[in-house]
């Protein structure tokens, strides 16, 4: 399969909260340095560059006791394929039993051992490759040969644009000219991440965006942008209203959204 993904809208039903998709970041350690990250991985500070893998359980174990399901966990960074207990990760997360769909997102640049190779089919794991027009044949190749090998099922990602084309939301410096509250809670409505709800470093974000943002833009999240993750009996309201929540969030008045247009993707700094 190829194209852009859509999902769902976050409920909470008679059996309790579903999520349509949950992103899992492992850490921002990438094997490629593109320029028009959106998530700035090239600029990310060490500390965030593998996260410690009891903490991402710990942190999912709290999600899992205080929804009925997730529909769908994508594992990304960064590059996944970097991160040492991905398989691991890939079983603890299986075993709740709360998700549908379990998905690891990766640029194909790196191919990794049989381990993972044996993980991902043992946790029914689809694979979605980024659409990048400069990573070498021969490496997605030899990839895309192994997931065949292992039977795995395997999704080519044309972006959020779905035309294979990036959105340039600006750099680490940039911001736009209109911050006005309207304005930016126009630009949060009008983006297509804004309910790309994401775990990275113990907080939930409504965009994979966010909590990076917030260490390299230099600016300090509002009191209903990120919501930490914490075990307590009225944690499942919290993150039902969080995850419903229709306004921008502070990182919106540092990106433009889809309003400087598209860009080749993973263009390389230094290109």
């Amino acid at each position: 399969m190829r194209g852009k993904e859509e999902h769902g809208t976050v409920k909470m039903t008679s059996q309790g909260l579903v999520i349509p998709a949950l992103t899992v970041i492992v850490g921002q350690a990438c094997s490629l340095k593109c320029k028009h990250c959106t998530n700035f991985s090239p600029f990310a500070p060490s500390p965030t560059k593998r996260y410690p893998f009891k903490k991402i359980c710990d942190d999912l174990d709290v999600i899992f006791q205080s929804v009925y399901r997730l529909e769908k966990i994508q594992v990304q960074g960064g590059e996944p394929f970097l991160y040492p207990e991905l398989p691991e990760l890939l079983e603890f997360i299986r075993s709740s039993e709360k998700v549908d769909l379990l998905t690891v997102a990766t640029n194909g640049t790196i191919l990794p051992n049989e381990k993972v190779f044996e993980s991902m089919q043992q946790n029914r794991v689809r694979v979605r490759i980024s659409n990048y027009p400069n990573v070498p044949d021969k490496t997605v190749s030899q990839f895309l040969e192994k997931l065949k090998e292992y039977d795995l099922d395997i999704w080519i990602y044309d972006f959020a644009s779905d035309d294979s084309m990036w959105y340039d939301m600006g750099g680490i410096t940039e911001a736009p000219s209109d911050s006005s509250d309207e304005a930016v809670q126009r630009r949060f409505l009008s983006c297509p991440f804004h309910d790309c709800f994401t775990l990275e470093n113990g907080k939930i974000s409504r965009c994979g965006r966010a909590v990076m943002a917030g260490l390299l833009q230099n600016f300090i999240a509002g009191e209903h942008d990120l919501l930490p993750v914490a075990l307590a009996d009225d944690f499942t309201e919290k993150l039902w209203k969080y995850l419903d929540l229709p306004i921008y969030m502070e990182a919106c008045r540092h990106c433009f959204g889809t309003e400087r247009g598209k860009v080749i993707p993973a263009q390389q700094l230094g290109e």
